[in-house]
């Protein structure tokens, strides 16, 4: 039988039956034997439980998306069965189930697997809290998962808990794989390559990825209030930064996070906090407050769906209007946007870099989808990495500390507490190049431009945008975020096909590229922008600047789940009719 090198395995159950580590485990196990993994997972909003929900990519080829079909499906109970059936791939999709708990009805074309996973677990291994292990085990004996690496891992991870538990779920992992060698005839057509990579790798969740760069930044401090789904940020910091000479506080609500970190930052620490959009709506004054008072702090938000309460532990991508324009007044700010695991460490560093140069807050955008799947990307080199700091004061006899001298770039050196000569007031009023409160007309022309003419220094300085495909392609995809990851599958898909299509995936949202946007819409007629919300919030600024140039198609999609790249496809077929 053919192997087949990519297959998507989605696991659901109730919430407490190992749906998440049995993903996790399948995950961790096969990036060790050289697979690339792409995850996905949902889980209820409810304390009380309910159903979760765990689906993992695996190939021998660079993923960037979940894929568009559930090959394989191991549904633990009736609920998981009817709520994610209609995904499974409906050409040689295998429903596993546990017999001992439903039975589903016959479909034509579909491959069943009965498998008695409560009995296998409470009778043959004597412990019922290990039916994911056996689980895993099936899928071993099924499919050809990497069994040395999972029984590898199952030591490392359990050794903690005693040489019986080890025991235990290795006989689990061994009754599942026994027990589908010789119990189950195979009737699919899968069975999981061999891994190809040597590199040395990770595997992390965008949140933790996030907690990483901003270690290697520099952080010290974090001030955070929980939220899902940015606590998870908190949770990794609150374990690691310590580690590394820094402080970590949980904070009242998201105002005082967000104060303590300009309070932090006028002390000369590099700080960060994370949230959602609930929380970036309290922290908008604050984030005023940076802004006039060129205080640098980072601000990660993980977006959920919304408004109000929302979709807690949905995926959106609804914050960006908020992020760009959630603020009384004008001040400058910065905000980039994550598409994968990697860049949620690398950019994290940029935010840091950019706060720090620039002496604003920068607002980095992920999403629930991307800060909570797990990718493998191979271990940064920390030496190659940039680290930048702000611009410090440094004393002149007789000579008075302009905090906010009129530059040419609209940067001014900045001091510490206690640095001689360099004593100012961080006022949040409009103030002189001396710091102190000032109102008349001319100041406040010489201010507003000051602080913005930083933004124009930023854009002359870093790449905006990422720019692939047919250089002379008529249709353009651009997708920012977590979007981008369907759209570099869907247009390989489309080039294979012999159409020709450009992707652009902007990094910076704000200040508006549109200097680098329009050179890369040369030549274009049409670009689709898919985005997860429902006003098409990039698609405006980017009518805005080229409604009279390109055709803009917006794509919006709002039901809290990401795009896959046959949707992708779809549309540049529709679109180039």
């Amino acid at each position: 039988m053919a192997k087949k090198s990519d297959l998507v395995i989605r696991v659901s159950g109730e919430s407490g039956e190992g749906v998440i580590s049995t993903g996790d485990l399948i995950t961790l196990s096969s990036s060790r034997a050289g697979l690339e993994v792409y995850t996905f997972s949902t889980f209820p909003a409810e304390i009380k439980g309910g159903n979760a929900m765990f689906e993992v990519r695996l190939s021998r080829d660079k993923l960037f998306a979940q894929g568009d079909k559930v090959d394989v499906f191991l549904a633990f109970n009736q609920e998981a069965y009817d709520m994610y059936i209609k995904d499974l791939n409906p050409e040689n999709g295998v429903l596993i189930y546990d017999s001992d708990a439903y039975t589903p009805p016959t479909v034509e074309g579909r491959i069943d697997y009965a498998i008695p996973l409560t009995s296998l677990a409470k009778e043959e291994v004597g412990a019922l809290i290990t039916k994911n292990i056996v689980t895993i085990g099936c899928l071993v004996g099924l499919f050809d998962l990497p069994y040395d690496s999972i029984k590898d891992l199952i030591i490392e991870k359990f050794t903690r808990k005693g040489e019986k538990v080890v025991e235990n779920n290795l006989k689990a992992l061994d009754i599942g794989r026994q027990y589908c060698s010789e119990k189950i005839k195979k009737q699919d057509p899968y069975s999981i390559d061999e891994g190809s990579k040597t590199e040395k790798c990770i595997v992390v969740t965008g949140c933790d990825a996030i907690g990483m760069g901003a270690i290697v930044a520099g952080c010290k401090a974090y001030y955070g209030y929980p939220i899902t789904p940015a606590t998870d940020v908190f949770k990794f910091l609150a374990k690691e930064l310590p580690k590394a000479g820094g402080v970590i506080m949980q904070m009242e609500d998201e105002i005082a996070a967000l104060a303590g970190c300009v309070g932090a930052s006028y002390g000369g620490v590099k700080t960060l906090t994370a949230t959602s959009g609930p929380g970036v709506s309290l922290m908008n004054e604050v984030l005023g407050y940076s802004s006039m008072a060129e205080l640098p702090i980072v601000l990660v938000d993980v977006m959920r769906g919304g408004p109000s309460t929302g979709l807690p532990t949905k995926t959106e991508q609804s914050d960006l209007n908020c992020a760009i324009h959630g603020s009384h007044g004008e001040g400058p700010k910065i905000v980039i946007s994550a598409a994968t695991v990697d860049e949620c460490f690398y950019h994290t560093i940029d935010a840091f870099n950019y706060a720090e140069e620039y002496q604003l807050p920068v607002i980095l955008l992920t999403d629930g989808f991307t800060g909570g799947r797990k990718e493998a990307f191979p271990i940064p080199d920390l030496e190659k990495i940039k680290i930048v700091d702000r611009l410090r004061y440094q004393n002149v006899e007789d000579e008075d500390y302009h905090r906010y001298e009129d530059t040419e770039s609209g940067i001014s050196p900045i001091s510490f507490p206690g640095d001689k000569g360099g004593r100012y007031t961080a006022t949040g009023l409009e103030h002189t190049v001396k710091a102190k409160p000032a109102y008349d007309p001319d100041n406040r022309y010489v201010m507003m431009n000051k602080r913005f003419r930083k933004l124009q220094t930023f854009l002359k300085n870093v790449e905006c945008c990422k720019v692939s495909g047919d250089k002379d392609a008529q249709i353009a995809i651009l997708a920012w975020g977590s979007t981008a990851g369907a759209c570099y599958e869907a247009i390989e898909r489309l080039q294979n096909d012999g159409k020709k299509v450009k992707l652009i995936v902007p990094k910076i949202l704000y200040p508006f590229p549109e200097e680098e946007i329009g050179k890369a819409l040369e030549g274009v007629t049409k670009v689709v922008i898919p985005e997860l919300n429902f006003t098409g919030q990039f698609a405006q600024l980017v009518k805005a600047a080229f409604s009279n140039k390109v055709e803009v198609v917006q794509y919006n999609e709002y039901l809290g789940l990401p795009f896959k790249p046959h949707q992708i496809v779809d549309k540049f077929m529709e679109v180039s009719q």
